[in-house]
């Protein structure tokens, strides 16, 4: 049975990624705002973000308007839940949005770390996404089913693949 603490950091993740999709989405709407509104470019940008965003796995266009940077880990229900809104977003916006993934695995989750892992080691495979996706689907039978997802997915050398996790 989860703890509190676990899902209280659940609901917070929930709803940072929510305040998170809300500024993206509202930057997006307003692109067309009076000139006496519209902060210089310099300005508006954290210095050294795109460098740092580069690291983890990227999905649309690079040269977006807005990234989200989602920082999640495959036991958390919160990043769970939010992945078919992060879904329906670059399905509304797809040469708007960039999304990038960075893993963030919580300690008190048995597999986030290692599924983390097996996420990278099929990325290193050319096959982040669809990982990724069915650790979603599995979140609760994780375990040792990474080898498996990894065939389902078309890892295309599993026993590389099962060297590097």
């Amino acid at each position: 049975m989860r703890g509190s603490r676990e899902a209280i950091i659940d609901i917070l993740t929930v709803a940072i990624g929510a305040v998170a999709l809300a500024v993206a989405l509202i930057t997006l709407l307003s692109r067309h705002q009076s000139e006496n509104l519209i902060i210089e470019e310099q300005d508006r940008q954290v210095s050294g973000w795109r460098e740092f965003a580069k690291a983890g796995q990227l999905t649309g266009p690079a040269d977006a308007p807005v990234t989200i940077i989602v920082f999640g880990e495959y036991e958390c229900s919160g990043c769970r839940s939010l992945r078919p809104v992060l879904e329906k977003v670059m399905d509304r916006w797809p040469k708007e949005v960039e999304m990038v993934y960075r893993h963030f695995p919580l300690p008190y989750h048995r597999y986030a770390y290692t599924a983390a892992s097996a996420a990278q080691c099929a990325a290193n495979q050319g096959r982040f996404w669809g990982f990724h996706g069915r650790l979603f689907e599995e979140e609760t039978r994780l375990g040792n089913s990474f080898l498996r997802f990894a065939e389902e997915v078309g890892v295309p050398n599993v026993e590389r693949f099962e060297n590097c996790v």
